[in-house]
């Protein structure tokens, strides 16, 4: 058995969950981890298992980041749309 990382998409914003939680792996392929017996694939939309740590954690800030950048430019196109409208209103 060896100790990974398990990395949780969705995360209550209470805290009551963590993102990366420590987690058993009895034995693991480059694309599955098994765990109490069960085969889980390595990386999903859902859960992503890493070896270390650091990975885990780095895999968690990469994946929050790209979500605020995609909100920046969402709330960009917003607002050039919204100044498109107002300058039809007053023309």
């Amino acid at each position: 058995m060896a100790t990974w990382y398990k990395v949780n998409k969705y995360v209550s914003k209470s805290g009551s969950e963590k993102w990366v939680m420590p987690i058993e792996v009895e034995k693991y392929s480059e694309s599955s981890v098994w765990i109490k017996g069960n085969r889980h694939n390595r990386i999903t939309e859902y859960d992503n298992y890493f070896p270390t740590r650091d990975e885990a954690f780095n895999f968690a800030v990469s994946r929050v980041q790209g979500k605020i950048d995609y909100l920046k430019n969402s709330l960009k196109d917003a607002e050039i749309v919204l100044a498109q409208i107002q300058a039809e209103i007053n023309s």
